[in-house]
């Protein structure tokens, strides 16, 4: 049945709804007291539209607010407003570190070019010198644009056998960050399983690459949810380390993707609103690195040719090849794994699968089978690891039969026919740790190794590091060996280190000083003086600056002395310019600054780079599909310069350039003197304004105001009440940060 529209009145309300303070809005009225209100006030009020139908108030609909199930309201007439209560139900979900939001969208690659190098000349003194000089290098080569990039490596050897250079590898890679995917085309390494080697190969690959988006979580993770009926503040502890603080509005909410690190423990929310109130919410987790969340998938895929005798010969491929690995995460607690190998004289295929068993841990098993002209064999392999707050185990055994082969084995050798593999690792006193390892092979035709090792570590003092190392072999190998090794910090980048070892060959000692190199312009060093089997004296001088790292070694061992001088850097190709710089291994940016010299720049709070003449720098290490971000420093630019940002984010493609500019430029300003006809300064008071600029200035005492926006000649307007002036500037610029000019007359116009 239709209401008459003359049964409810309009009526304007302040809003509170649980708590919340939201504003006036209109709202429709019975007799009864009942209330309609819009949609578009019940979005903003985050309430569902009610199942009802809705009241027509001259085209507006209104619904009414008691079709909601459980909200209630009550109208104050003095304060003319409504105070609302609702369940946490009725509102939306808020999610709570979302951590797909951290992925960054890189900066499509303009084109370029570069070049790294690494070259080592060595000289080489005594009677047991072969080759008293030697020069070797390792070089790549690398061009990129819109398309992806493409590299070279080349390595030079003085090898008397082979002075040639021999290419290592030539790969042309596109990532696709949006797809979680890159292609390969050249060389490049096989895919891999839990239970399967790698070949080096020439081909083509197709591959899940999720260092395309680093933000993105791969393994499934604990997720909380409860609910909030007023405005509240939100703690979340992982193992009762605070780890998020937040502030959530009433309904329901979840967090997804717990901050937590890997094996079990322990999450609490804490949940307080604006009365003091307090709830908890506790859950225990565990988290394992080889599962994949539900419904994701890995895959790895190749076809080309293996390649032999890698890094000694430039073009050996041999067996052609067809190699595919898929894992896919059938629950947040299975994940199942297919690979297979299709060569022309083997062929290897399998299946595993990751569990986790919370009451146990993570468990993991894979079987295969092979066919070779040695015969037909098969393998199998189970797993096992558990992750406490402190205390970690684990081990695997691998069965195989003597004529099982696999991609990446050398194809005269056969694999051991079993594997032991095993490891506890706990807490000892002193926030140190302690370990031990256990890892047997052994073989149908050769002679079983079974070893035993132990490693502690314990910090000492303030500064001081203490390591204990053990290795027993039980079958097999030589007799037992002992490590003592103890370090100490001298500074940010100093350390002294002393070492010893107890072996059946003898025993060594080793005392060691170095200062590494800082992220910008800096020195560094290395001294070092071992006794034992042989007698070394070492020392290296390192220097780095904007161009290149280079070093100076000299070392004598058993009475023999050799010295190297090395240098390493890259040279780049950005817009049409070259610039020479430290190693190029990752991305690089070149920051333009306007056209300001010696501006320094910093990344990660470390001062990198400083601009040239032309207010240009190149920044290297810069991290792929990342949020780099690149701050100027402000006190290195003149005071008349406009800023809008002194930091920019620098987001690159893998291997590539990307321009960060910071436009800036002086905003030419003066400190002018003004005065008027008869001689007398312009009052106090008066507003100044440039020609062509909308900004005002103030005149203050003795006629006195500071312009900027200047130009070389500018006209500036004056006016006070009843009164205007007119005056023209001229201004050259100058190194003065505050160039004063005038007085100048300032003559009357019309107000």
């Amino acid at each position: 049945m239709t209401t008459p529209v003359n049964s409810k009145a309009p009526v304007w309300l302040d809003v509170e709804v649980n708590g919340q303070l939201l504003g006036i809005a209109l709202l429709l009225r019975d007799a009864d007291g009942h209330l309609w209100a819009r949609r578009e006030d019940l979005a903003s009020w985050r309430l569902p539209v009610p199942n009802a139908e809705p009241f027509m108030d001259n085209g507006e609909a209104f619904y009414p607010l008691g079709a909601l199930p459980g909200l209630e309201h009550k109208i104050d007439e003095a304060a003319q407003a409504v105070v609302i209560r609702s369940p946490a139900r009725l509102f939306p979900e808020t999610i709570i570190n979302d951590r797909t939001s951290f992925a960054a969208i890189p900066d499509r690659s303009q084109p370029g070019a570069f070049l790294n190098y690494d070259v080592v000349v060595a000289h080489a003194s005594g009677d047991a010198a072969a080759h008293p000089a030697t020069l070797n290098g390792l070089f790549e080569v690398g061009a990129f644009n819109r398309w992806g990039e493409a590299t070279t490596t080349a390595l030079r050897s003085s090898e008397a056998n082979d002075p040639n250079l021999i290419r290592l590898d030539t790969t042309f890679t596109q990532d696709r960050p949006d797809t979680l995917a890159s292609l390969r085309v050249g060389d490049s390494i096989s895919g891999i399983s839990s239970w399967g080697g790698a070949v080096h190969f020439g081909g083509v690959q197709w591959s899940t690459d999720f260092t395309t988006q680093p933000g993105f979580v791969t393994t499934p993770l604990a997720g909380i949810r409860g609910e909030a009926v007023l405005p509240s503040t939100l703690d979340l502890y992982i193992n009762n380390a605070l780890r998020l603080q937040t502030t959530i509005p009433p309904g329901p909410f979840a967090i997804d993707d717990l901050p937590a690190n890997s094996g079990q423990g322990d999450a609490r929310v804490v949940v307080r609103n604006m009365l003091g109130q307090e709830q908890t919410i506790s859950v225990p987790y565990y988290v394992s690195p080889l599962l994949l969340r539900a419904g994701l998938s890995s895959y790895s895929y190749e076809i080309g040719a293996a390649r032999d005798n890698y890094g000694l010969t430039s073009n050996d491929y041999g067996r052609g090849l067809l190699v595919a690995t898929d894992r896919y995460g059938f629950s947040d607690t299975f994940t199942g794994e297919a690979h297979a190998e299709i060569l022309a004289a083997q062929q290897t295929a399998g299946l595993g699968g990751v569990w986790l068993v919370r009451s146990l841990g993570v468990m993991n098993a894979a079987v295969a089978a092979s066919h070779s002209d040695l015969g037909d064999a098969a393998m199998l392999q189970f797993g096992f690891e558990r992750q406490w707050h402190t205390l970690a185990a684990g081990g695997s055994v691998r069965y195989a039969e003597s004529t099982f082969v696999e991609i990446g084995m050398v194809p005269t050798s056969l694999p051991p026919v079993r594997q032991v593999q095993a490891y506890i690792s706990l807490p000892v006193p002193k926030r140190g740790s302690l370990s031990v390892n256990y890892t047997q092979q052994d073989y149908r035709t050769a002679a079983p190794a079974h070893l035993l090792s132990v490693q502690a570590s314990w910090p000492v003092g303030a500064r001081g590091f203490l390591g204990l190392t053990g290795l027993k072999p039980l079958r097999g190998g030589d007799g037992p060996q002992f490590g003592l090794n103890f370090t100490l910090a001298m500074g940010s980048r100093s350390t002294v280190t002393a070492s010893a070892v107890r072996q059946d060959h003898g025993n060594e000692t080793e005392v060691q000083a170095q200062q590494n190199l800082p992220a910008g312009t800096g020195m560094g060093y290395r001294v070092m003086a071992g006794t034992g089997a042989t007698e070394q004296l070492d020392a290296t001088m390192q220097y780095q600056n904007d161009a290149g790292t280079y070093a100076l070694q000299a070392a004598r061992v058993d009475g023999q002395t050799n010295t190297s001088l090395e240098a390493q850097g890259g040279i780049a190709l950005f817009n049409d310019r070259l610039y020479f710089s430290r190693k190029l291994d990752e991305s690089f940016a070149v920051v333009q600054v306007g056209n300001f010299p010696n501006v320094h720049i910093y990344a990660d709070n470390q001062v990198v780079a400083e601009t040239d003449d032309t207010g240009t720098a190149l920044v290297p290490r810069i991290r792929a599909y990342e949020r780099n971000p690149l701050r100027i420093e402000q006190a290195d630019l003149p005071l008349d310069v406009d800023i809008d940002t002194l930091e920019k984010d620098a987001i690159p493609y893998r291997r590539s350039g990307v321009r960060v500019d910071f436009d800036l430029h002086r905003s030419l300003g003066a400190l002018v003197t003004l005065i008027e006809q008869d001689g007398l300064p312009i009052p106090v008071g008066a507003v100044a304004m440039v020609a062509g600029n909308d900004t005002e200035f103030p005149v203050g005492t003795k006629g006195e105001t500071y312009l900027s926006g200047l130009s070389q000649s500018s006209l500036v307007r004056v006016s006070w009440p009843g009164q205007a002036c007119e005056a023209k500037i001229a201004f050259v610029p100058s190194a003065d940060p505050l160039p004063k000019l005038g007085p100048l007359l300032c003559e009357p116009v019309a107000p």
